[in-house]
C-alpha cells in the first residue's frame, strides 16, 4: 500500500522547499529551518489549477513516519492573526488534502493528522510572558471546534517553540 508521503514524493517533489522558504513573507522569513519539506500551498494551486476557485489552504505538509503536520505560518503576533482566516485553512486545507489522497487512493486512518499555527511573538514580551506563552498548550485561533473532526491534535506555537519542537522531533528520528 502508498503511503502519503511516498505519493507527495512521486508526484510533487518539485513541489519541496526549506521551511525557510516556505514561511517567507515578502522579504521576510519567520522560520530558519533549511530542511525541504512539501509548499502545500503550491501543491494546491498546481492541483487544483482551472477547477475550483481559490482556496485557503495551508502552508506547508512534514510527513514524519505516522505523523502528518499541517502547517501555517503567521508572521503577526496572535493578536493581529485573523482568526476565520486561519480556521479556514485548517477546514479547507484539509478538504483540499483529503482530496489529494483520495484521489490516490491513500487511507489517512493509520495517520495521526497535527494542524499547527506558527507565530510571531510580540517585541514588547516580557521573559516571563515569553516562558507561559511557548509553555501553554491552549488552542488559539478558535481552532478548536475542529481537534478530532479534522485533525487528530492542534498546536498553536510561537516561532521559537515551533524550531525547538522540530529539531527535537528530527533530532530522535536521526538518532
Amino acid at each position: 500500500m502508498n503511503s502519503p508521503s511516498n505519493i507527495f514524493e512521486k508526484k510533487f517533489s518539485h513541489q519541496l522547499k526549506t521551511l525557510k522558504e516556505i514561511s517567507r513573507n515578502g522579504d521576510e522569513y519567520l522560520i530558519t529551518i533549511l530542511d525541504e519539506h512539501f509548499s502545500f500551498d503550491d501543491i494546491v494551486d498546481e492541483y487544483f489549477a482551472g477547477t475550483v476557485d481559490k482556496v485557503q489552504k495551508f502552508d506547508a505538509i512534514i510527513f514524519n513516519k505516522k505523523i502528518i503536520y499541517c502547517i501555517e505560518f503567521k508572521d503577526s503576533t496572535p493578536r493581529r492573526i485573523n482568526n476565520r482566516e486561519v480556521r479556514g485553512k485548517a477546514s479547507e486545507g484539509y478538504a483540499s488534502f483529503s482530496k489529494i489522497c483520495h484521489d490516490y487512493n491513500l487511507s489517512l486512518k493509520d495517520y495521526r493528522l497535527i494542524f499547527m499555527v506558527v507565530y510571531e511573538l510580540p517585541e514588547q514580551q516580557t521573559n516571563r510572558g515569553k516562558v507561559q506563552s511557548r509553555i501553554s498548550n491552549t488552542i488559539r485561533f478558535g481552532l478548536q471546534k475542529y481537534k478530532n473532526k479534522f485533525y487528530n491534535d492542534i498546536l498553536t506555537l510561537d516561532k521559537v517553540k515551533f524550531e525547538e519542537l522540530y529539531y527535537e522531533v528530527y533530532q530522535k528520528e536521526k538518532n
